[in-house]
């Protein structure tokens, strides 16, 4: 049997989605990637503007893949 799930977004175009940030100084009241953040406990409201990390700091390995890569798919490009 076929998948005939809609696609949307982001893969519409890319095979995958790559971000090296978490937390972002901007601090904007409408982030997704605030609430996705908080929501999965991955960062507190508190600490997400005064925490900004990057992620390539501690060697975080990304998997090379064939075709287009969204980035950055969830933050700003704060310097």
């Amino acid at each position: 049997m076929k998948n005939n799930k809609q696609v949307f977004g982001t893969t519409e175009w890319a095979v995958c989605n790559a971000n090296f940030i978490s937390g972002c100084s901007n601090d904007c009241k409408y982030c997704y990637a605030k609430e996705m953040a908080i929501r999965f406990k991955r960062k507190t409201p508190e600490n997400w503007k005064v925490e900004e990390v990057n992620l390539t700091k501690y060697n975080k390995r990304f998997k090379k893949v064939e075709g287009q890569i969204m980035f950055p798919s969830s933050h700003d490009l704060t310097p």
